[in-house]
């Protein structure tokens, strides 16, 4: 059989694990790490301009009269802000020569290669999602729609939550327009359940038909206010792509990534509760973050013990908004109907 050749694998695996239209490229990279966490530098507030002269006198001699009106410097600080460089892998697979009927074939080892490289990708998009969603409340928009739909978030609220209306979609672009933020794109990340509110919308339906054919090309379905929108997205181990504790409807909860312990190893999982709603995430391209390290390839060929290769791959990465106070990221969270 072909051998399967380390060097080609690790760039096929890289080419298809950050395809050139994944959602989570419309960020800000920062260098790739094998490091645990990254730092974000946080510039101190700016003070504030003042209009008015500074009065200054001076004698014959040119000894300052006024030295009570000298300007006090302000001593500026920098913070970081650090997020986590997570691994993410794929367990080994057994490739079994001796089951076979026959040689096994390159096409066997690719469809492999190409399984794996999509778990990697569908999980580093997940954990994007999620890692970018805000947590401050000032950051979120409620769905305040009359009409009601059922919630699908896998684990959470088993009843109705409030559909998404035209006033909701004002309402983020408002949030962004008081945010001052650089020139840059905005995107959305629905699910398909808000993808239908939109669609029921009569500003968006109409818009979608003059509007789309250039982006669709793109991967996004359409610009709208101002705002690149993606075909929908489904994590359908989650039932939604972000994640929010609706207990409270004023002061929803960001549900975000907590270790656990499984199969004796410490993972990262998301666990939702039964007030847990989906949102919509909105971000701008230049206000997110994410870190890609290099793929490595663990390649086994003959190992005794299996009498079998084994191939297995894992990689570094890690996502967060860029800014610690949440500027430029947006949630619109479904509404619970208790």
């Amino acid at each position: 059989m072909p051998e399967v050749r380390v060097k080609i694998f690790s760039r096929d695996l890289q080419k298809n694990l950050f395809p050139d239209n994944a959602f989570y490229k419309r960020s800000k990279k920062d260098a790739p790490s094998s490091a645990e966490s990254i730092d974000i530098p946080q510039a101190q507030q700016q003070a504030a301009a003042v209009i008015g002269n500074v009065q200054i006198d001076y004698d014959n001699a040119g000894n300052n009269l006024a030295a009570a009106d000298k300007l006090d410097p302000i001593k500026r600080i920098n913070t970081l802000k650090t997020y986590a460089n997570q691994n993410f892998f794929v367990p080994p697979v057994v490739i079994d020569k001796n089951n076979q009927d026959g040689e096994l074939s390159y096409s066997k080892q690719q469809e492999i290669r190409e399984e794996m490289s999509l778990e990697l990708n569908t999980q580093v998009a997940n954990y994007a999602a999620v890692k970018w969603s805000p947590a401050t409340v000032a950051r979120m928009v409620k769905t305040t729609g009359t009409a009601t739909r059922t919630c699908e978030v896998v684990g959470g609220h088993a009843g109705q939550v409030k559909r998404a209306v035209l006033a909701d979609i004002l309402n983020v672009k408002g949030l962004f327009q008081k945010m001052n933020l650089p020139a840059g794109k905005l995107y959305a990340l629905p699910t398909p359940a808000f993808w239908n509110d939109i669609m029921n919308i009569p500003e968006f339906r109409d818009f979608e038909k003059t509007g789309m054919d250039t982006l669709l090309k793109q991967g996004t379905i359409g610009r709208w206010l101002g705002i690149d929108w993606y075909e929908p997205r489904w994590n359908e181990g989650l039932g939604a792509n972000i994640v929010y504790d609706d207990a409270v409807p004023a002061t929803p909860v960001k549900i975000d990534y907590t270790p656990a312990v499984v199969g004796g190893r410490t993972v990262q999982v998301l666990v939702p509760n039964a007030t847990s709603v989906g949102g919509v995430l909105f971000w701008h391209e230049k206000m997110v973050r994410r870190s890609e390290g290099n793929v490595n390839v663990y390649y086994d060929p003959n190992n005794p013990e299996y009498q079998a290769d084994i191939i297995s791959s894992n990689v570094r990465f890690g996502a967060s908004s860029g800014r610690s106070d949440e500027k430029g990221v947006v949630a619109l969270i479904e509404t619970l109907v208790p």
